[in-house]
């Protein structure tokens, strides 16, 4: 949301900082979260998954940017966004606190 409402360089400059420390702070959990998930001979072939999924989204990713740029220029930065915001209300949904307020690791530790 940054990135659609700044202007010059300095604003964009801004905007790619806040994304470099959001994936310096996601990576190190994703990391975590699939050596504990994932047995370790299926971890190289887990972590291809996204980036050849990725790839073969981003072929015709290009045609629709151009006909959404071609509408308003802002468009498909917009789109992405709100499909980003989007995907905050699953993980809000699986990983909120118990109703007492401890942390998973805290109910643990009281057994």
């Amino acid at each position: 949301m940054i990135f659609l409402r700044v202007e010059g360089f300095v604003g964009y400059a801004a905007a790619w900082a806040v994304l470099g420390v959001g994936v310096g702070l996601m990576s190190p959990a994703y990391n975590a979260l699939i050596s504990k998930v994932v047995r370790e001979g299926a971890r190289h072939r887990l972590r291809s998954v996204p980036d050849q999924l990725g790839g073969s989204l981003a072929t015709g990713s290009v045609d629709w940017g151009a006909i959404m740029g071609a509408i308003q220029p802002a468009l498909p930065f917009a789109i992405t966004a709100w499909v980003g915001l989007l995907a905050v209300i699953p993980v809000w949904l699986k990983f909120k606190l118990p109703a007492d307020g401890k942390s998973a690791d805290a109910q643990v530790e009281d057994l």
